[in-house]
Order: structure tokens, then sequence, then C-alpha cells
């Protein structure tokens, strides 16, 4: 059965936008193909002490915490890697720092060593790890995993719409958190929870991680304005053309056709 040329175009057209998507989807978050550094990454993170260290004390999702701040803090640093905990974590208190950033500054994007295929990066189980082959000059001390400790939703919008290759400027302070359960809790949740922030750059494994509690956010420099504008592109588009594709089905289905009538 021959198929109408408006058919065609459809499949060439759903065709285009899937390759669209996927190619937008896999750029956009290419931090290779990042050139150009803000200057401000360059600088070491600036950490001062407290003034007031009263611990914040709330209740959330069946715990009491209890945030206790070290040092103010202000780090402006390149993403390499982010991971969300939200989607598979199977401990409440996760929903306190759903996100884990993956950061580089200094040298590492001075020399944009973050461009080399021989240096790959790991993001899993609330760490980051990095390796290289070959002499990279590689600096441990100017690469962390930081945990993000988030007040209220606005924050937490402002920090979802991050992505792997933008440059940010993070302000808040070092914190330790302490949880403890309020009811009962399930046999892989721990009653108590006592968490230490790293307040050095040279340390490393666990407990080297930076635990901050965002006061602001800023993007310096957004990365691969083209990819993502081609990623949302075909993703609105492809939810447009599956949308009219249903109506057009169903209106051919239900509609009963016109009789038509010769005579001669």
């Amino acid at each position: 059965m021959n198929r109408s040329p408006l058919s065609k175009i459809n499949r060439f057209s759903f065709a285009i936008l899937i390759c669209l998507f996927i190619y937008g989807y896999i750029a956009k978050d290419n931090y290779r193909q990042v050139e150009e550094i803000h200057p401000d990454l360059y600088q070491e993170p600036i950490q001062t002490e407290a003034i007031n260290k009263t611990p914040i004390r709330f209740e959330k999702d069946g715990y009491h915490y209890q945030i206790t701040p070290l040092y103010d803090y202000e780090l402006n640093a390149f993403i390499v890697s982010r991971r969300d905990y939200r989607w598979f974590s199977l401990k409440r208190t996760d929903n306190l720092y759903p996100l884990d950033l993956c950061l580089l500054w200094g040298d590492n994007v001075k020399n944009k060593l973050y461009q080399s295929k021989k240096l790959f990066f790991r993001q899993d189980s609330r760490q980051s790890s990095w390796r290289w082959f070959g002499d990279l000059g590689f600096n441990n001390n100017q690469a962390a995993n930081v945990h993000l400790v988030i007040e209220n939703d606005s924050m937490q919008s402002q920090l979802d719409k991050l992505q792997i290759g933008d440059q940010i400027k993070i302000t808040g302070q070092l914190v330790n958190v302490k949880a403890k359960s309020i009811g009962e809790t399930d046999f892989y949740e721990p009653s108590e929870v006592q968490l230490n922030t790293s307040t050095t750059r040279s340390d490393a494994g666990p407990g080297a991680c930076e635990i901050i509690n965002v006061k602001s956010v800023e993007v310096l420099k957004k990365a691969n304005l083209p990819a993502n504008s081609l990623f949302k592109f075909g993703y609105f588009s492809l939810i447009l053309f599956v949308i009219s594709n249903i109506v057009v089905f169903f209106a051919a289905t239900l509609i009963p056709p016109l009789d038509t009538y010769s005579t001669g």
C-alpha cells in the first residue's frame, strides 16, 4: 500500500526532531566543549570564621535537624558533574542536601585540564573521584565534591537549573549537620546522623566533602547555550508533535467522513 506524501513528511519530521533532541541532550552536558573561563574561577575559595555560630534547628521529613555554622564560604567553580539524590535515595535525610556538585577551580580550569580526554570524573554514593593518565598536572586541592544544604523552595529551584559545564559562584556557610529521628525509622534509615564538613581543600576520602548551607548562587557563565537551545527546541517540538498527531488521529477516527454523491 502506498503511503501518502503527508505520512512521509510526518515520519521525516519525527526523525529530525528525535535527532535534534538526542544531540542537544548529549551536547548540553559536554563540559569539554567549554572554552571561555570566567577569571573569578582562578581564585581560591574564600573561607572566614563565622561571626554567628548559633545552631539552626528545625524539623523536616520526620527528623529534628541541627545545623551548626563554622565558616562563611565563597566558591567560584566549574561544574564537571552533578548528582541529584532525590530520585533514588532511600534516606529521608538526603532531602536536606539533595544535590552534590563536583567542582574545579584555579589552575585546573585556567589550564583547561578538564578538556583532556585523559581525565575522567565519577560521582556516586555521595563522593566524587577523578583519575587521569600520564603527567597531566592536575591539582587535587583545586577540586571538590560539595553537598548543598537547601533551606527553601526558591533556592532549590535555582540549583535545579544548574548543569554540567556551568561556571558558578556559591555563597554560604560550611556547616556540621546533626539529625535525630522524631518517630520510627525504616530498617535502612539511621535514627541519628552526624555529618561534619571539610574545612580544608587538602583532605581526601570519606569526610573530605564540603557541606555548604547555600545562601546564594550565581551563574557566571552558562554552558553550551546553542546545545541547550537545541535540546529545548527538540523537547518541546516533540511534545507538540505527539499531541498534534494524537488530535489528528482521534479526529479522523471519531468524525464520520462526508458522504459524496455523484449524478450522471
